[in-house]
């Protein structure tokens, strides 16, 4: 899934040995995630100003507008399809 517009932060929901694990970090810090499969959401962080908007997450005193979420295998990088386009080059003589 490609990364929506105004991403600031990933959230990942995993498990490890039977207990439910969350995190949440910047965008930019989304490689920590390599290996851990589990559901990744991609989040934006509201500002005061649109406090009287709806608010679909509240973490940490942050209150948080989901973007998208995808099922993450845990594989880097991630790919957009799982099948890659193989391009031949053809010689002409």
């Amino acid at each position: 899934m490609k990364t929506p517009r105004h991403t600031t932060h990933v959230k990942i929901d995993t498990t490890f040995e039977g207990t439910k694990r969350t995190s949440i970090m910047d965008i930019k810090d989304m490689e920590c995630i390599a290996g851990v499969p589990g559901k990744v959401t991609y989040l934006r962080i509201m500002s005061k100003r649109e406090a009287d908007k709806k608010v679909d997450l509240y973490l940490h005193g942050n209150k948080y507008e989901v973007l998208g979420s995808f099922m993450f295998d845990g594989k880097w990088p991630i790919k957009e399809k799982e099948t890659e386009t193989i391009i031949i080059k053809i010689k002409y003589t």
